[in-house]
């Protein structure tokens, strides 16, 4: 049987709004088609309503069992649930409910948008009855109402538009905190994680799908606006606990088994609590107090510091000591949650913090404080920023004050900013661009006057451009608010181990979900030669390359220096460039010899996609592999200079100390192709450096006495001999551009008017910009700006 997008589970008990029910809801679907309902109709022998499937285009599979012989609701949502087959989404819904246009369509697009890596839509309906039909009822959000014998229950009987506010982002999923049996919508996954006990009768129900979904590691959501009703009026329906004669029986069992499966050690039954989350983190979340059976009442604080925090026991034992009497002495409410990040991967601030997005629920906060662990106020009269204001430099730089409304306003942080630096910027930037004043506490005129104790702190971490790198792309990409903030931040990481260390003291940990780039398995590389380097020799194209090299590429330079100088290596070595230093040439022409270089290194490593680039006179402006998806693999990619051989005097030149008029005269009518930067695949390169070495090597003292004969020799391989392969990028296509024609013969060279050199940046004629710019010190002002700028910054010259 074809297999559906949708499982849709109804318990039925003698309801008479059944066929209503399931012909609203397919009506209302936009994809009908795919949909799949199966009913468990508990009903009596005569009355049975197998005639439901009644219409070809739908699949609704009716199970009927008397109702004298079935035992609860909960046991028959697992006899239902054992029917799933290839679905991709559970739903489950009553037996008496109305549904909105489109449905299926905004529950899904929820799913994906929801604050986690493992939501469920699920909520309290709006209300409906059989006079009025739909309507909307006055909307509350889920949250945990009552205890009755340690079981908890949600409030409230619909989710609207008006509920949407910034604790959720703009008309997201609605973080929630319980289980609702009348309406779930999930991934089949938490079907299948979660099973519904069937030895559990009915009071445990919501609660043990909450409780054994949030140890799982799901998250609760409800709707943003109002999708489905629910018919609330039932007084005069049956229900099998008014019907059975065993329901004070039934009711004792189930209570015995859920209390021994929660709260005793001896639970080995099919149904047990996970272990992502632990009850006792849900107990604090949610102000529960198990052991008395009440709900703790929602408090108000002044402030929620959180201290972004791994592995720095010794300053969070000082912070331990020295925060708290600070503000203790300052009369100010407050709680602090120290997020720690678990070791995997690299440091990410902007994650770990954002990680308050979660605990928030448990108390009305008015400010936010990140608050870093290795500064301690000490002295001074404590003062809060304006509501329209926020503070920073708070000890250093990256401390910072501000409302929670301020925070949410803008989405916290972004999540992708791994290693040090760069997510504070981000936040102040998109502060000021949402009309918050940005004071910083140390040069402002503010009435901040506290002094901090920063003898702990220590910054001299070793610089890893590969993550700084990537960090600058990110501030130049256009931030969403809802998505990659902290609206988005369960799908970058999920919190565990949460504890309450004192009253007011709490510590979590955050596994990251999605790693640094420095952790991904790049597959594609620029391979560069050096020899001899001068510091300002490096800086463009070591800053550019890695700046658009972050999770796309890696960078490696093979030096044959005699010895390479210090500062130089520092400065690669920090920025995350391979260094691999071989052998001297000699005497030998670097020009030829780099070739053998690079299949000596390359033979060693697993990588597909190549450039190989010139170093002093390159730098980048995007990602060039993007280029290679439509390229012959046997072919070796160029990009054309623009000029032919014969009027490109250098090329020509060089071209009569090696070969014989007879070769010239054959070759001098193509274009010039520039082997300063040279792309393709590993086997197609390694046939290109295999024929070139098999040419250079008829000239064995060549030495230095000529300069790029690589070049020439390439073009009578590709024009002459014929035995290239090869792919050519011109003037039209943004891969790589070389400025020596156009800056010295722009008469002879056809792109002369196809390409612009204006504001900082080398484009097409189209206004795109081209990927690699070589031979730049060609063109004076463009060289001084390039090279001034890269001595001293590190971000772009170019906003992407």
């Amino acid at each position: 049987m074809e297999s559906k997008l949708i499982f849709v589970s109804i318990a039925a008990y003698k309801d008479s709004q059944l066929k209503n029910t399931i012909d609203d809801l397919y009506s209302n679907a936009d994809n009908p088609n795919q949909i799949r309902i199966v009913v468990f109709n508990q009903t009596e022998y005569d009355k049975y309503d197998d005639h439901l499937i009644y219409d070809e285009t739908r699949r609704v599979e009716v199970v009927s069992i008397d109702y004298r012989n079935t035992k609860g609701v909960s046991w028959i949502r697992h006899k239902i649930q054992t029917y799933i087959e290839q679905e991709k989404y559970y739903m489950q819904i009553d037996a008496h409910m109305q549904f909105e246009k489109g449905w299926d369509t905004k529950l899904i697009n929820w799913l994906h948008q929801a604050n986690s890596t493992k939501p469920v839509i699920t909520f309290y309906p709006s209300g409906y009855n059989l006079e009025q039909g739909k309507y909307e009822s006055r909307v509350i959000i889920n949250e945990p109402r009552a205890i009755n014998r340690k079981a908890v229950t949600s409030q409230g009987i619909g989710l609207g538009k008006e509920a949407c506010d910034l604790h959720n982002g703009d008309n997201l999923p609605i973080s929630s905190t319980t289980f609702a049996a009348g309406f779930t919508f999930a991934p089949i996954e938490y079907a299948k994680e979660v099973p519904y006990d069937p030895k559990l009768y009915w009071n445990y129900e919501e609660s043990d799908q909450t409780f054994r979904a949030f140890t799982n590691g799901w998250n609760f959501f409800g709707a943003p606006e109002c999708i489905v009703w629910h018919k609330y009026n039932t007084q005069s329906s049956a229900v099998h606990f008014k019907e059975t004669i065993d329901m004070v029986g039934l009711e004792n069992r189930s209570n015995d088994h859920a209390e021994k499966k929660y709260f005793s050690d001896n639970y080995n039954g099919s149904y047990p609590l996970g272990t992502v989350r632990t009850l006792e983190e849900f107990k604090i979340l949610n102000n529960v107090d198990f052991e008395a059976s009440t709900l703790i009442p929602k408090e108000t604080k002044d402030m929620i510091i959180v201290v972004p925090y791994r592995d720095r026991e010794e300053h969070l034992t000082s912070f331990f000591e020295k925060t708290p009497k600070y503000f203790d002495s300052q009369g100010i409410s407050y709680d602090i949650l120290v997020t720690e990040l678990d070791p995997q991967g690299d440091w990410n601030a902007g994650l770990v913090a954002n990680s308050v997005i979660n605990f928030i629920k448990k108390t009305h906060y008015k400010y936010i404080y990140i608050h870093h662990v290795d500064v301690y106020p000490i002295s001074g009269q404590w003062s809060f920023p304006e509501d329209g204001e926020i503070y920073t430099n708070l000890g250093d730089a990256g401390s910072c004050l501000t409302t929670i409304d301020n925070f949410l306003k803008v989405g916290g942080y972004r999540n992708t900013f791994w290693g040090w630096g760069a997510e504070d910027d981000d936040l102040y930037k998109r502060m000021f661009n949402a009309s918050i004043r940005v004071l910083n506490v140390q040069t402002e005129n503010t009435p901040f006057k506290v002094k901090y104790d920063i003898g702990f702190q220590n910054h001299n971490r070793p610089f890893v451009a590969k993550n700084y790198g990537g960090n600058i792309v990110e501030l130049n990409k256009k931030f969403n608010r809802n998505y990659n903030s902290i609206f988005d931040t369960n799908k970058f990481g999920i919190t565990h181990s949460l504890e309450k260390i004192k009253d007011n003291i709490y510590r979590q940990r955050i596994k990251p979900l999605k790693i640094s780039p420095k952790d991904s398995d790049n597959k594609n590389l620029v391979l560069g030669f050096t020899y001899n380097l001068k510091p300002e020799d490096i800086y463009a194209f070591l800053k550019t390359t890695i700046v658009h090299g972050t999770g796309n590429y890696d960078v490696t330079l093979i030096d044959v220096s005699e010895e390479m100088n210090k500062e130089v290596e520092h400065e690669l070595t920090a920025f995350g460039v391979n260094i691999v230093k071989m052998p001297p040439c000699g005497e030998k022409s670097e020009f030829t010899e780099r070739f053998r270089y690079y299949k000596e290194y390359l033979q060693t490593t697993d990588y597909t996609d190549i450039i190989l680039t010139d170093v002093l006179d390159v730098f980048f402006q995007g990602n060039p592999f993007k280029y290679f998806n439509d390229v012959p693999e046997d072919h070796v990619i160029f990009a054309s200079e623009g000029i032919t051989i014969g009027d490109s005097e250098w090329n020509r030149g060089v071209l009569g100390h090696l070969y014989p008029k007879e070769v010239i005269d054959v070759i001098k009518p193509y274009e010039v192709l520039c082997c300063g930067v040279i792309g393709g695949k590993k086997a197609a390169l390694f046939d290109l450096i295999d024929k070139f070495l098999v040419e250079s090597s008829k000239y064995p003292n060549l030495g230095r006495s000529i300069r790029g004969e690589d070049q020439p020799m390439i073009q009578k391989l590709i024009y002459h001999d014929q035995v290239i392969k090869r792919h050519v990028f011109r003037s039209d296509i943004p891969y790589a551009v070389h400025l020596h024609p156009i800056v010295y013969q722009p008469n002879e060279c056809r792109f002369t008017n196809d390409v612009k050199i204006e504001n900082n940046a080398v484009r097409t004629a189209d206004n795109e910009l081209y990927t690699i710019v070589h031979q730049y010190n060609r063109h004076q002002e463009l060289y001084n700006t390039v090279v001034n700028h890269y001595r001293t910054f590190f971000e772009p010259i170019v906003k992407q």
